[in-house]
């Protein structure tokens, strides 16, 4: 038995033996740990023929190296997109949650009532004309938790929302392009997540268009105006608070306001919250993720 099991030991370190038991490898593991050695893991490295170990050689280990890095081009930057946009819904509906909270807070102070009933909506013949921004402001200000506030009182027709007014930095349509002539943020908060969330109203110069549901259009940059990209569709999204006091992804249908990097509005991106939403909050492969 002493000598059957020496030849297996043998057969170990030497290459030769392929069938070990588990008690032999079970009495090397003892010895080596009764003598205070690492683990043996000889047996798993190639040897010549001579029953030496050999190593691989520097070509070997160049080719491998290549291999692996050619998967890692391929597949990286997938993976680093996948994650960004999974990042950006999380994000996204989180903030989304946060307006829509601090809404329901106000309308809990007011009994629930319609937004039209509320102090800062002012009634001209019997309809709502004219909307209190300031007061409105003051309002949300109490169910934020925000770092920084502020108001822009120049009129501007690029979004500068947690931005100074006089600042050259602006933001940037789906398609990467300058945004400008559209929309204007009048109110912001820099939320204590590093977010940022402006407002403006939703008629011309605080006077609501007749017959008009909504009521204010929220600006929403999931990680604020300080890092980029600063882009609709990609960390800036657009909503609308209706009448109701229901928080709801843009969505103008009277134009194409599309979530698209083409078409013929100039007004790219707007809509890429609502198309999140429906696909179930997912950003899918057709998402104009650029």
């Amino acid at each position: 038995m002493k000598e059957n099991i020496n030849n297996k030991v043998f057969y170990l370190f030497s290459g030769e033996g392929s069938d070990l038991s588990d008690s032999v490898k079970s009495l090397v593991s003892t010895v080596e740990k009764t003598a205070g050695l690492p683990r043996s893991q000889g047996y798993l490295l190639p040897r010549n023929d001579m029953g030496s170990k050999v190593a691989f050689t520097l070509a070997e280990v160049l080719i491998t190296l290549g291999i692996i890095g050619v998967v890692a081009a391929m597949t990286l930057p997938a993976l680093i997109q996948n994650y960004q946009k999974a990042q950006a819904v999380s994000q996204l509906k989180r903030s989304y949650a946060v307006v829509q909270n601090a809404v329901e807070f106000i309308r809990g102070e007011y009994d629930g009532i319609d937004m039209n009933a509320m102090p800062f909506v002012h009634m001209v013949n019997g309809h709502p004309k004219y909307f209190d921004m300031a007061m409105f402001a003051d309002e949300l200000s109490k169910h934020l938790n925000y770092l920084e506030k502020g108001y822009h009182s120049a009129y501007s027709d690029e979004v500068k929302m947690c931005l100074p007014e006089n600042t050259d930095k602006s933001y940037k349509w789906a398609n990467a392009s300058k945004q400008t002539g559209w929309g204007v943020v009048r109110y912001w908060w820099k939320l204590n997540d590093g977010s940022c969330i402006g407002f403006n109203s939703r008629g011309n110069n605080q006077n609501w268009v007749e017959g008009n549901d909504k009521v204010v259009l929220f600006y929403i940059d999931i990680n604020g105006s300080d890092k980029n990209p600063n882009q609709f569709g990609k960390d800036t999204f657009v909503f609308e608070l209706l009448h109701s006091g229901k928080v709801i992804p843009f969505l103008d249908n009277s134009t194409d306001h599309s979530c698209a990097l083409n078409g013929s509005s100039a007004y790219k991106g707007l809509t890429c919250a609502n198309k999140i939403i429906n696909d179930g909050w997912q950003i899918k492969h057709d998402y104009p993720w650029k």
